[in-house]
């Protein structure tokens, strides 16, 4: 019959700790999902998005105009800009579908900022408050 002592150096907490270089959890347990970084521009379209918040379904904006969604895009520049940068094919409608999609938004925005500077002209109350890029 065998029987195996513990060495008196040897605590409770040790014995269930796996030797020294084996991983204590499982690899599926240790591996964790990172959020990719956020560019400058990124994070300034969020904040963007915080100051706007219309409604899905629309309200009238400051220039008498019905703006939507996030960004609070108005259906021309929407419909304008999308087939400029990003749905160059699409019929109005199409793009009209995803006007309240505030990924998309922010996606269009995002094209329209990083090609021209000057298009955050479309939100001028919003970068008085929060700044430019």
């Amino acid at each position: 019959m065998l029987v195996l002592l513990a060495s008196p150096k040897q605590t409770d907490s040790s014995i269930t700790q796996p030797p020294a270089g084996i991983p204590s959890k499982p690899i599926h347990q240790q591996i964790t999902k990172k959020e990719p970084q956020k560019d400058s521009l990124s994070i300034w379209i969020d904040k963007l998005a915080t100051k706007e918040k219309c409604p899905v379904k629309g309200i009238i904006d400051s220039n008498h105009k019905m703006s939507y969604g996030c960004l609070c895009f108005q259906k021309e520049t929407f419909i304008r800009q999308s087939r400029l940068y990003l749905m160059p094919h699409a019929t109005n409608e199409e793009i009209l579908s995803r006007i309240g999609s505030c990924q998309f938004q922010k996606k269009l925005a995002y094209e329209m900022i990083s090609h021209d500077k000057a298009k955050i002209y479309h939100w001028k109350l919003s970068v008085k408050k929060i700044g430019e890029p």
